[in-house]
């Protein structure tokens, strides 16, 4: 099995150089529009250029330059502003003001009924693996000289639907296979999830389930002390989680925002419990994130940051989380995202 992950991590790790590379490479081969000049003067009818934009604050003053400087004489501009939270919308303006050829209209709201792109399918891919463990006795309490491992591998397909322009759904179906030594369990569990978007300001909620299957057991046998042999395994639910949670910006505006939220927590194999968060965004560029879980033994206290930084080739993020695990002791999280 470690070999499989193992082989698994080089394999990406080969896809996602490639892609840098090619990324790389092919941004230096291709010319831009102002390098090229027009083959023939062509006079024809008058063109209109439609340029959409939402929150490009930092691109779009060079994009509408590039076009705007083009040869062509009888041609117009039109950018539509599409609900910006940045300054896109006085970028627009401004440029506008200068040139006579720009025009720009301002979206506030979405048409009724409008879903855009209402539907979406995901594939995803969990695993977790250890290296091995000496097997440990009442008799032999150092160890027997025999190894065990433990693996866990999860594979899930997930579709959502954008029903109205308030209200979404979403299914996985995911199959999961335990090994412990030698027993092995294998099953297949459901997660569903709805989301509604109230029209009160920015409030929403979302409901969760969590796991939900049949009941399972491990498959396998194993010696026990004296030459014993157990084959025959309890069955027992998965971990169903039941969660509903609320949300809103009390504040927002171009450049900040704050959300909260709470989260009622309901496991089908502990006590409930509920969380309450809060995250603050500054111009989509710095995130500085907290929360505090209630009538909990572990797992109280989190907090966050994390940071957006648009690259040449992609997108960059990178965040870091802090838990508190009463008996584990403080848990760290950094993960390092490049979207492309």
């Amino acid at each position: 099995m470690n070999l499989f992950f193992l082989l698994i991590s080089s394999v990406t790790l080969f896809l996602v150089v490639v892609a840098v590379i090619e990324i790389t490479l092919g941004k230096r081969s291709i010319r831009f529009l102002k390098d090229i000049s027009p083959e023939h003067d062509f006079k024809g009818d008058k063109v209109s250029i439609v340029i959409p934009a939402r929150n490009e604050e930092k691109e779009i003053e060079v994009a509408l330059k590039s076009v705007l400087a083009q040869g062509y004489n009888d041609f117009e501009v039109i950018a539509i502003d599409d609900r910006s939270t940045d300054q896109t919308a006085e970028i627009l303006e401004g440029i506008a003001k200068r040139n006579r050829k720009l025009q720009v209209h301002h979206i506030s709201m979405l048409p009724g009924g409008w879903l855009g792109k209402n539907h979406a399918l995901g594939v995803s891919v969990i695993a977790l693996t250890m290296d091995d463990m000496p097997v440990t006795t009442e008799f032999a309490p150092f160890g027997t000289g025999q190894f065990f491992g433990f693996s866990d591998l999860a594979i899930g397909l997930t579709y959502s639907q954008k029903m109205t322009d308030k209200f979404s759904f979403g299914v996985t179906v995911r199959y999961m296979e335990e090994t412990l030594d030698k027993l092995k369990m294998r099953g297949v569990m459901i997660d569903l999830g709805t989301y509604y978007w109230t029209g009160l300001g920015s409030t929403r909620f979302a409901v969760t389930v969590s796991h939900f299957g049949a009941e399972m057991a491990p498959d396998g046998k194993i010696n026990l002390v004296g030459n014993r042999e157990k084959s025959d395994w309890q069955s027992f639910s998965p971990p169903t989680m039941f969660r509903i949670g609320f949300a809103f910006e009390p504040y927002e505006n171009k450049e900040h925002k704050v959300t909260t939220s709470i989260q009622l927590n309901h496991p089908n194999d502990n006590s409930e419990n509920f969380a309450l968060a809060v995250e603050y965004v500054w111009k989509s560029l710095l995130s500085l994130r907290g929360g505090y879980k209630f009538n909990v033994d572990e797992q109280n206290i989190s907090f966050g940051a994390g940071v957006d930084v648009p690259i040449s080739i992609a997108k960059f993020t990178f965040d870091y989380s802090f838990v508190n695990f009463e008996r584990l002791g403080s848990v760290h999280r950094l993960s390092i995202i490049l979207g492309f």
